[in-house]
């Protein structure tokens, strides 16, 4: 993994915890979910990018998200919780940082 992608992620971890409780409550698992929301992000063609809506995006980050598999039922329930918060907080920082404010 590259600098500025550790940094993208960082600075999207920051955005996460000030917007969301629960995502505070998440520690280690919030941010594994936002390394692989941006991972997901950074690895789709800018022409999808382009032509999405964050509706759209955050549909997609929530499936790519929930396909990963978790062992503990209970952890599974949180972690459900926490990809939506994710999924849609990560998309607003994305959307801001590319300087689409009403996107």
């Amino acid at each position: 993994m590259n600098i500025v992608l550790l940094q993208e992620i960082n600075e999207a971890h920051e955005y996460v915890l000030k917007k969301s409780w629960q995502a505070r409550r998440g520690g280690k698992y919030t941010y594994k979910l936002v390394e692989e929301a941006l991972l997901e992000i950074n690895q789709m063609y800018p022409q999808q990018l382009d032509v999405m809506e964050k509706h759209q995006l955050v549909n997609h980050l929530k499936l790519r998200l929930k396909s990963k598999k978790v062992g503990n039922p209970l952890i599974a329930i949180f972690i459900n919780i926490l990809i939506s918060i994710v999924a849609k907080l990560i998309v607003d920082w994305w959307f801001k940082r590319q300087g689409y404010e009403n996107g």
